[in-house]
């Protein structure tokens, strides 16, 4: 497909080391056919700010059935993609409400200051949505009162309802602040997913699945001809369990993990058949954040 990588070149895969959970939700959405025929006839109007310093995008009533805000063009690959999750999908997201403020003020913030990681979404019915981000790192807060754009300066009062997810908001407010007095993603505050690498291995599965490269040939690019040679006696199983390449039997989706049928329960089913597209839609369903420390807060 046009704007995707060729699965025969892990280099091509290399850009998205580094991406969060948000942006592996979004890997494996963009591929969905469904959703790209879906973006492909989206009508969101993009908008400035006053000093066109940022786009403000408006609310898209379709992209909800995708978990999303805004219906981002398939073509964009998560660091380069704008992806406005919405609450019921990310747990980290903090709801507040924004209030004018002078520029004096020492809790002021200026959102101009921070234009080249900000993009908005006007909810005209649920406020504003925000999310910072370079395409690696992410903080969501949605305004529920009042405006980001009401004036130069502003001041964030943050609601923390119940208890349930309260450790992963509060780190998402660590994390604002860390990003507030920096201007920068602090890296203690996002660390690695350990098990990045082969979650990306297995996004690369399901782009070969896809293109209809069988297993033995799956397995040849990720570990090479010699151990498929030793491995292979003819039924894909084997070559499952040796290797943890793919297996044709898919894995019932769980909340708050990303659908899979490949092992370590990362990839969604493979193209075509039945079922196919409902399994990738599930996919945005991702924990949040990755394990961090936190109690309660790993993925």
């Amino acid at each position: 497909m046009a704007g995707f990588p060729d699965w025969r070149d892990a280099a091509a895969y290399q850009a998205l080391i580094g991406i969060d959970r948000a942006g592996l939700a979004w890997e494996w959405l963009r591929r969905d056919p469904a959703y790209r025929q879906a973006a492909g006839g989206r009508q969101t109007t993009i908008e400035v700010d006053r000093a066109g310093a940022f786009p403000i995008l408006a609310q898209d009533a379709v992209a909800a059935a995708w978990g999303l805000h805004f219906r981002e063009r398939p073509e964009q690959p998560a660091p380069q993609a704008r992806l406005v999750w919405r609450s019921g999908f990310d747990r980290g997201v903090v709801a507040a409400r924004a209030e004018r403020t002078s520029p004096r003020d020492p809790d002021a913030v200026c959102l101009r200051r921070y234009a080249p990681w900000v993009t908005l979404v006007r909810d005209p019915a649920a406020g504003e949505h925000l999310v910072l981000s370079d395409g690696y790192h992410r903080i969501r807060v949605d305004i529920i009162e009042g405006s980001l754009l009401a004036g130069e300066a502003i001041r964030l009062h943050y609601i923390l309802p119940g208890l349930a997810h309260l450790d992963i908001r509060l780190f998402t407010l660590r994390r604002l602040l860390g990003f507030w007095r920096h201007r920068r993603f602090l890296r203690a505050l996002f660390p690695p997913s350990p098990d990045l690498p082969r979650r990306i291995e297995a996004l690369r599965v399901g782009d070969a699945r896809a293109a209809g490269a069988s297993y033995r040939d799956i397995a040849i690019a990720l570990v090479g001809e010699a151990r498929v040679r030793a491995a292979w006696n003819g039924h894909p199983i084997s070559l499952c369990r040796a290797f943890g390449v793919a297996s044709p039997k898919r894995v019932k989706c769980r909340p708050g993990a990303i659908v899979c049928c490949c092992r370590p329960s990362l990839a969604p089913p493979p193209s075509g058949g039945a079922g196919a597209d409902a399994g990738l839609r599930a996919a945005v369903f991702w924990a949040w954040p990755p394990a961090t420390g936190v109690g309660g807060a790993s993925g």
